[in-house]
């Protein structure tokens, strides 16, 4: 929930004045974008931009291969490993790939969509959004054809099409089978037992405000854009309130704070684009300082709260004194059906 949330300031395309620009560029980092390190002087050409957008995961990825391959290897020889869980190489890789897929997928699905999205001109001849001079379904568009199916198929549809088949093939051992629950319970092991799916529906999100973001971005479709965009925060923030599929009365609570503060966000960039001069800037720049603060402020207030009520149950333990808190009531619901 923290990173959509993040993931939905870097992508809205609104008209920010230059000081708002900046702070919502800050989070970024956080959406783990690789745009980031693509600089105008490093990389020049949208193909070259696209190009390493789409493949350092691929590369990231071989050096975990390497990595957990060495450690295979090496486990048996070095002391200091012996104390590692035996898990095999198999699974090792898809509890890294099932750890780091739904966190990267947001700007990953943008990235690949981003060379489809291309507008027709009155001569008839389609222009590429994020790069006005780079002509669409001609030479160099066709040149990375290619690379963006293979992004369409491995990222945007194999990322939940491999999600959602592993958990159906393991439906019946999600919470029961520790060796499954230690493979893939990253995925799935916040959400209560009847909403293990419920990541799935995180991941479809995701790609409809990526899509939002990208397709609805023109200026005639503004307004479309933003209602669409807080529609999708505010149905899912509402939806999962009432249905509290997290184990944790915290994680549900957050998830509608930072649902309202984003929709604020969005709020502010659809003034962003109104004419009004300096006035609406500072306005506009004041506003988006609000909902930063409160974005910010929102996730310490959650952590914390958590962290004290762990501490309250580790203490209370300890003294051996039964205590039905918050989490640990939500905990047992976990197996309720």
């Amino acid at each position: 929930a923290e990173y959509m949330g993040v993931g939905v300031l870097a992508i809205a395309d609104f008209s920010w004045p230059r000081g708002a620009q900046r702070m919502l560029n800050a989070f970024n980092v956080f959406s783990l974008d690789v745009s980031l390190f693509a600089s105008e002087c490093a990389l020049a050409s949208f193909s070259a931009k696209y190009a390493v957008a789409l493949l350092t995961p691929a590369v990231f990825a071989v050096f975990v291969v390497v990595e957990l391959a060495l450690l295979h290897l090496l486990k048996p020889r070095l002391s200091a490993l012996s104390d590692l869980p035996d898990v095999g190489f198999g699974a090792q890789l898809l509890s890294a790939a099932f750890l780091v897929s739904p966190v990267v997928y947001l700007p990953l699905a943008r990235s690949t969509l981003s060379l489809f999205d291309c507008t027709a001109l009155p001569d008839g001849r389609a222009w590429l959004d994020a790069d006005m001079s780079f002509e669409c379904f001609r030479g160099r568009w066709r040149a990375l054809l290619p690379l963006g199916v293979a992004g369409l198929v491995v990222y945007v549809a194999g990322v939940p099409l491999a999600i959602g088949a592993t958990l159906w093939a393991h439906r019946k051992r999600l919470f029961s089978d520790r060796r499954v629950l230690s493979t893939f319970g990253d995925v799935y092991r916040l959400f209560r037992t009847p909403y293990a799916y419920a990541p799935i529906a995180l991941l479809l999100r995701k790609l409809a405000i990526a899509c939002c973001s990208l397709f609805l971005s023109r200026a005639g479709a503004l307004a479309f854009q933003f209602v669409a965009l807080v529609a999708l925060l505010l149905v899912w923030g509402l939806w999962q309130r009432r249905i509290e599929p997290f184990f944790f009365p915290l994680y549900d609570d957050m998830e509608l704070v930072l649902s309202l503060l984003l929709s604020a966000l969005l709020l502010t960039g659809l003034v962003a684009s109104w004419d009004g001069g300096a006035r609406r800037e500072t306005l506009v720049v004041a506003l988006v300082s609000l909902c930063v603060a409160g974005l910010v402020l929102t996730v310490c207030v959650f952590v914390w709260r958590d962290v004290v009520a762990i501490r309250a149950d580790w203490r209370a333990r300890a003294r051996g004194v039964a205590r039905a808190s918050a989490h640990e009531t939500r905990v047992r619901r976990k197996w309720a059906l």
